[in-house]
C-alpha cells in the first residue's frame, strides 16, 4: 500500500508539471503557426488524422457507400431526392458535362474512399486516385480501384508517379479537396495561395493526355465569401484548420481562374450550389457537417484514444460537439455566406 501511494504521489506530481507544459507547447504552436507561418506539427499530419477519425466514428460517407461523401450531394431543388440518388445525380452531371466515354481515363486528386472512382467504373471509365490519406487508400483498394498513396505536390519530380500519371488522363478532377491545398499558415498571403494554386493547375496540364478530345478539369471547391469575418468566424476557421487543415481560395477575386488561366486554362462551366451543400448536411446529420451519432463503447474508446495519440484532440472535440461547419452557412441568405461552393470546369488552351 505504501509503495502504491508513493507512486500515485509522484505520477500526481508529474503530471502537475507536464500538463501545463503541454498545453504551453500547444499555444506556442499556434502562436508560431497562425503568427509567423512556422510549422511545427506537419499540416499533411493533421489532414490524414482527422480524416482518419472521421472514418472512425461517422456513420455515414463514402467509407461506407451510404450515398455521402466528403463532400455534398446535388439536390438541384429537390430537397425530397433520396441521397443515393442525389449522389448520382452529382456525378451524372460531372460525367456529362466532362464529355466522358467508356474506355477514357479520368485522374480524380483527393480521391476520397473513391466513390467517384467506383462511379467511373461503372460507366466504363478507367479512374487513377491520389490521396495523401493512408486509412482512405486502404478503403479504395480493398473496392478494387487503383489509388497511389501521395501528395499531388510530391508527384512531379516522382518518376514512378511521372510514369503512371503524365499524359494519362482524358480529364482530371478535384472534388471538394482544393481547400486543404494551402496550408492555413498563408491564408493572408494571395501570392502564396497563388502559387500553390498555380502549380495545380500546372499538374493537372501535365496529366492530360495531349491527343485526348476532352483535355477538360473539374473543381468543386469552397471559396470565402465577401462577408466580414466576425469572431465567431474567425474562432470557427480556427477549428476547420485544426480538423480538416487548410483555407480557402478567394470568391471575391475568382482566385482560382486567375491561377488556371495562368496554367493555359479557360473556363467552360460555372455554377454555384452552397444550397446543395448546406442541405446535405441538414436532410443527413450524420453527414460530417453536422455529427450526429449516438455514443457508443467502440466511439468512447477511440475518443479515449485520440487524447493521448493527437495534439489536436481538444479543437476537434470541439469541432464535432459545436457544429462549426454549419456556421459558415447563413440559411436565411446563403448568398451571403461566409463560404461559397462553386463547381467550374475548364478545358485546356
Amino acid at each position: 500500500m505504501g509503495l502504491s501511494l508513493y507512486l500515485a504521489m509522484a505520477l500526481t506530481g508529474i503530471a502537475a508539471i507536464m500538463v501545463p507544459v503541454y498545453f504551453l507547447f500547444l499555444c506556442t504552436y499556434d502562436v508560431l503557426y497562425y503568427g509567423f507561418s512556422i510549422s511545427v506539427i506537419d499540416e499533411n499530419a493533421t489532414l490524414r488524422q482527422g480524416y482518419n477519425l472521421s472514418y472512425l466514428i461517422d456513420d455515414a460517407g463514402s467509407a461506407t457507400g451510404g450515398g455521402l461523401d466528403y463532400g455534398f450531394n446535388y439536390y438541384n431543388g429537390n430537397f425530397k431526392k433520396d441521397r443515393h440518388q442525389a449522389q448520382k445525380d452529382k456525378f451524372d452531371c460531372c460525367f456529362e458535362n466532362l464529355g466522358l466515354e467508356p474506355g477514357m481515363t479520368v485522374i480524380d486528386i483527393g480521391c476520397g474512399c473513391g466513390d467517384w472512382l467506383n462511379y467511373l467504373r461503372t460507366r466504363g471509365v478507367n479512374g487513377i486516385g491520389v490521396n495523401i490519406t493512408p486509412t482512405q487508400v486502404k478503403v479504395c483498394r480493398e473496392r478494387g480501384l487503383t489509388v497511389l498513396l501521395t501528395d499531388w505536390k510530391k508527384i512531379e519530380g516522382n518518376a514512378e508517379f511521372e510514369k503512371l500519371l503524365f499524359g494519362m488522363a482524358d480529364a482530371v478532377t478535384c472534388w471538394d479537396t482544393i481547400e486543404h491545398y494551402v496550408p492555413a499558415k498563408y491564408a493572408k498571403s494571395e501570392p502564396m495561395k497563388d502559387v500553390i494554386y498555380t502549380k495545380l493547375f500546372q499538374l493537372i496540364q501535365k496529366c492530360l493526355r495531349p491527343d485526348t478530345k476532352v483535355g477538360r478539369a473539374w473543381t468543386s471547391c469552397l471559396h470565402y465569401g465577401t462577408s466580414k469575418k466576425t469572431l465567431l468566424r474567425r474562432y470557427n476557421d480556427y477549428l476547420l484548420d485544426k480538423f480538416h487543415s487548410g483555407c480557402y481560395p478567394n470568391y471575391e477575386r475568382r482566385q482560382l481562374n486567375q491561377n488556371a488561366e495562368r496554367a493555359q486554362f479557360r473556363q467552360l462551366f460555372e455554377q454555384n450550389l452552397t444550397e446543395d451543400y448546406y442541405m446535405t448536411s441538414v436532410l443527413s446529420p450524420s453527414h460530417f457537417g453536422r455529427h450526429k451519432h449516438s455514443m457508443t463503447i467502440y466511439r468512447a474508446v477511440v475518443l479515449f484514444l485520440v487524447v493521448f495519440l493527437d495534439p489536436n484532440w481538444l479543437p476537434r472535440f470541439l469541432w464535432m460537439n459545436q457544429e462549426a461547419w454549419m456556421d459558415q452557412f447563413n440559411p436565411d441568405k446563403l448568398e451571403d455566406s461566409p463560404m461559397q461552393l462553386l463547381w467550374i470546369m475548364w478545358e485546356k488552351n
